[in-house]
């Protein structure tokens, strides 16, 4: 079963697959009542490694 995966670290997990990252910014979301989601959002880009795999 999927879902979020609010204690993830997305920026390791990018670099981890071969995914430099050029640019990244955290941000969170703005207060409302009801506190979602519960984690920091990652904006950022990235460029893919070529690393001798197929395509």
């Amino acid at each position: 079963m999927g879902g979020c995966h609010t204690g993830r670290d997305t920026q390791t997990t990018l670099t981890t697959a071969c995914f430099p990252l050029t640019a990244v910014d955290r941000f969170g979301f703005p207060a409302t009542r009801i506190p979602m989601p519960a984690a920091t959002h990652i904006l950022g880009t990235t460029l893919r490694s070529d690393h001798g795999g197929s395509p």
